[in-house]
């Protein structure tokens, strides 16, 4: 084996590398976005939660204690 042939094998190693290397990095940045819009739902709907009226609440199934309860808590939990 001469040095073009193993240039041109470490070429073709480097570019399987590379593409390895892109597309866990397009899964991780997939994942962080349905991370962050899972996230930035929580945020939204309790905010909803919060200005319902009492009425409201009874009429989707909850207290006020329970409205609340969701409201309090931090958007990355469920």
């Amino acid at each position: 084996m001469n040095t073009n042939d193993l240039c041109l094998r470490k070429a073709v190693s480097n570019e399987a590398q590379n593409a390895t290397f892109a597309a866990l990095l397009q899964q991780n940045i997939q994942r962080w976005k349905e991370c962050l819009q899972h996230w930035h739902m929580n945020w939204r709907t309790r905010q909803q939660l919060s200005q319902l009226s009492s009425y409201q609440l009874k009429d989707i199934g909850f207290s006020a204690g329970e409205a609340q309860q969701e409201v309090d808590k931090p958007f990355w939990k469920d």
